[in-house]
């Protein structure tokens, strides 16, 4: 292609056409009228629709003269081209800067790394830095990262591990999808869409929220939802919309034996030794201890026999820690004394954390001779 003149002036290259012939470039056309590779020579013009040649900056050219574009094949295969005003195609006109069009069913673009320990990566810059950088980290087994700054080395925002688990904002993502923050709070706002699924039937699919030092669990399984606490189910919602809260605070406590002959003139707690049931365990020794402070319905229903007309009056009353609750009889106006009655009352109390709520029964003057039986309860839960 290219032979040594035998005299060559310092700085200039020359073409084989003439010995000593100064020319500022050399190598090969294509010659349209022959069709044939030709030396350059001072007859290179616009007619020749191309060559390869290295010009007089010492820098190689496989060049179309019209366009000033480079191929590597021809333009119009475009296997390997170089546009001078669009950029770089690969099997396309380029559109963008890179352009690569592959046919093949799993063709694409292969980042390869050979170094010990070393990254392959991708990175995005402005203005010269490198502002995002995407790939693997051999360092990590090899869990794909993206990273914002020049490296994906250390904690990077995004993460899959060759598990298929997702880390954002951790490089350690403990389930499919695994979200967290070193600042106060994590949160997802907007108008947000997701869907988790289990591809395994009679298995359920969960969301863990948690900090530092607990952690809760939003579940679904069968078209059931549940919310854990801890290691505590909390709360269900079954298929058919029914809500149930298994720890909701609630308790129904019944008296199972008689108090005979209630002392009069002073207020008497009624005593309810059997519990039909008490959700939470705040019901002991007649008295309900909130749990936590909210609104709590309370309600009691009272047997009272041998009651005593010749008493002024008889009161019934919730006593909270926050105020008292009351129901008055009146027996004066009874023609004489009854063999049995019944008063009922219910609240909704205010109530604060380890506030108590007890029954209690007062007679005013008459006979010592009242009873309460075994019929009497004493019921409660936290409404709101």
């Amino acid at each position: 292609m290219q032979y040594k003149p035998s005299k060559w002036v310092s700085g200039y290259k020359h073409g084989p056409a003439a010995s000593y012939t100064q020319i500022t470039r050399m190598g090969l056309f294509l010659n349209v009228a022959t069709s044939k590779f030709e030396p350059l020579d001072s007859t290179w013009d616009n007619l020749h629709s191309g060559g390869m040649f290295i010009s007089d900056d010492n820098k190689i050219y496989f060049r179309d003269e019209t366009n000033k574009d480079i191929y590597i094949n021809s333009p119009a295969d475009n296997q390997l081209a170089l546009y001078a005003s669009s950029g770089v195609g690969v099997n396309v006109t380029p559109t963008e800067m890179l352009h690569v069009v592959d046919a093949t069913a799993e063709g694409g673009v292969l980042i390869d790394n050979t170094a010990t320990d070393g990254n392959p990566i991708l990175a995005f810059g402005l203005s010269g830095t490198k502002t995002f950088t995407m790939g693997i980290d051999d360092g990590d087994s090899d869990k794909f990262k993206i990273f914002s700054g020049a490296a994906i080395d250390g904690t990077s925002e995004f993460v899959i591990d060759s598990a298929g688990d997702v880390g954002i904002g951790t490089d350690d993502p403990q389930h499919k999808l695994h979200v967290y923050t070193s600042g106060t709070s994590t949160s997802v706002t907007g108008n947000v869409s997701s869907t988790f699924r289990s591809g395994a039937a009679g298995r359920d699919v969960n969301i863990q929220l948690s900090d530092s030092s607990a952690a809760a669990y939003i579940g679904n399984l069968g078209g059931a939802v549940y919310i854990y606490t801890g290691s505590q189910q909390s709360l269900n919602i079954a298929t058919d919309g029914a809500i149930t809260a298994p720890l909701q605070p609630a308790f129904l406590a019944q008296a199972n034996s008689t108090q005979g002959n209630i002392a009069i003139d002073s207020y008497v707690e009624i005593v309810f030794g059997a519990e039909t049931f008490d959700q939470g365990g705040d019901f002991a020794s007649n008295t309900f201890t909130a749990p936590v402070t909210g609104k709590y319905q309370l309600s009691t229903v009272v047997r009272l026999t041998s009651v005593d007309s010749a008493a002024v009056y008889y009161t019934i009353r919730i006593n909270t820690s926050n105020n008292n609750f009351m129901t008055i009889i009146d027996p004066t106006q009874w023609a004489g004394d009854l063999n049995n009655m019944s008063r009922g009352l219910s609240v909704l109390a205010d109530m604060d954390a380890s506030d108590t709520a007890t029954i209690e029964f007062y007679q005013s003057g008459g006979t010592a001779q009242t009873d309460i039986p075994d019929s009497t309860v004493f019921s409660g839960y936290l409404a709101c």
